[in-house]
């Protein structure tokens, strides 16, 4: 059982630092309290104001408007790659190179989901079934 036990220990991820020292969750309380609502609302008026800024923004440029959907669509998938990354630690700062270790499963994931974005934008059948145009980024 120690040896299983052991093994088992490095396979986890490694925690927050003062994950031990908080108190624990009140049975009773919503597992949706106040912090976690003002925050869901806060990252929706983010992603939004991004990818309607960014849409604005390559339209304004001269983008048409396939390109303009891509540019969006891209937006809110390296938002959401992001925002998982920062989803790794509640009260700390994501802003550390411990948010890359630890979990090699969001690493995989967030490097699929991007090169799925690429795939829809730039294979030549796909992007017209999602109504996408290629995109430089320099617009």
């Amino acid at each position: 059982m120690v040896r299983s036990s052991r093994h088992c220990r490095l396979r986890l991820p490694v925690l927050q630092v003062d994950v031990m020292d908080r108190p624990p969750r009140n049975p009773t309380a919503p597992l949706l309290d106040l912090f976690v609502a003002w925050r869901t609302f806060y990252v929706t008026v983010l992603l939004v104001t991004a990818i309607v800024g960014n849409f604005e923004w390559q339209r304004v440029s001269g983008g048409s408007l396939n390109q303009c959907r891509a540019v969006a669509m891209t937006t809110l998938v390296v938002a959401q790659t992001f925002y998982a990354f920062n989803c790794r630690f509640v009260t700390n700062s994501s802003l550390t190179y411990r948010v890359f270790v630890g979990n090699i499963w969001l690493l995989i994931a967030a490097g699929f989901n991007i090169a799925l974005q690429c795939l829809l934008i730039y294979a030549p059948g796909l992007n017209e079934v999602w109504s996408m145009d290629f995109i430089n980024g320099f617009a």
